[in-house]
């Protein structure tokens, strides 16, 4: 594969759900990788469209491109694609390196596991930390659940003989899909733009190959930050989830998932509002992906004052997720900060969530 049309894959693939016009797509490129002509990108364009690999609509006046998933080929091209990237990014990053072999050393075995990515890489290299996105093949028993416990502490183990700090999201490939379809802000709708599939990227590209197929929409998106949440979403969101402080006036603000929500209000120093994770928790059980929300405890440090609530929960009303959590957040010998409820069981009762 020559430089342009690597460069020109990776750039479509990381704005698949958003395709762009031929100019606005040299300007990405340019972006990228400090050099691009119209001409040569125009040409590249023409022959990867004859050659079946990306297809064309038109939008106004402009004609935008975007990766052709029939075509069988273009799964091997986009993985070698991720194999390129991670060799150009670990070149001059020999510690890195030796961190991201030992991960796909000690990972391999678990049959769990699909493949392996990290996000953000260049920002995250910067502040001596990884984002390390597990795709987990589907699964519904319990006993399936046993292996992720040994993931997080082999990855902990990892973490601290290298002094670098790793925040793991696992995750389905059925919940990265539903992620991926959420009209919300989450980390997997970034993941697309920017990230680095560093194990069996042809199983990573596969799933996408599978929405194609299926005609599943789905666009890539920046993460929503929970500590710059305001106090108006934050209403707003509440109440969208059952919960409602007295007083406050609820404007209307963007949507947001709940294990955002969550992680904003235990980012926060005051403790009035911790009381609304138990509820809005409980009212909304079968929607809450507690992988995600372990995740981002531990990306914004309120893993012990997550465990706290949890514990609470588990006191009057069993919920699978709840506890799979509690058994993650212990495997990790996390600290617990018991949470300070006035009248937990109160405001339960008032809210209807428990009897």
């Amino acid at each position: 594969m020559n430089e342009s049309t690597l460069r020109t894959i990776d750039i479509l693939s990381r704005r698949i759900g958003k395709p762009v016009s031929i100019n606005k797509l040299v300007e990405k490129i340019h972006e990228k990788y400090g050099t691009a002509y119209y001409r040569q990108i125009y040409d590249e364009i023409k022959k990867l469209k004859e050659n079946n690999e990306i297809d064309m609509i038109r939008s106004g006046k402009s004609t935008l491109p975007f990766l052709n998933f029939n075509n069988p080929l273009l799964i091997d091209k986009l993985s070698q694609i991720e194999l390129e990237r991670k060799i150009r990014f670990l070149h001059d990053r020999k510690e890195l390196e030796l961190i991201i072999f030992e991960l796909m050393e000690k990972l391999r075995k678990y049959e769990l596991i699909s493949s392996m990515g990290i996000v953000n890489p260049e920002r995250n290299a910067k502040l001596n930390r990884i984002e390390l996105i597990i795709m987990l093949r589907n699964f519904e028993s319990d006993n399936d659940w046993k292996p992720t416990f040994t993931i997080r502490k082999r990855i902990d183990a990892i973490s601290a003989l290298h002094n670098i700090r790793i925040d793991p999201l696992l995750i389905q490939e059925n919940n990265f899909i539903e992620l991926l379809k959420d009209d919300n802000a989450n980390i997997v709708k970034n993941i697309l733009s920017n990230k680095i599939i560093i194990s069996n990227p042809q199983n990573f590209w596969m799933i996408i190959k599978s929405m194609s197929d299926n005609k599943i929409q789905f666009s890539t998106d920046n993460e929503i930050n929970p500590a710059k949440i305001t106090e108006d979403e934050l209403m707003y969101n509440l109440a969208k989830f059952g919960y409602k402080e007295f007083g406050h006036v609820i404007t209307k603000e963007s949507s947001i998932r709940i294990e955002y929500i969550i992680t904003a209000i235990l980012l926060r120093k005051e403790v009035r509002m911790l009381e609304a994770i138990p509820i809005i928790l409980i009212k909304t059980e079968t929607k809450v992906n507690y992988n995600l929300l372990l995740f981002l405890s531990q990306k914004y440090d309120t893993a012990s004052k997550l465990l706290g609530v949890l514990n609470a929960i588990r006191e009057y009303k069993h919920i699978h997720g709840v506890k799979i959590a509690i058994r993650n957040l212990k495997a990790l010998k996390t600290e617990e900060i018991k949470a300070n409820f006035d009248d937990l069981e109160r405001k339960m009762r008032l809210y209807h969530v428990i009897r």
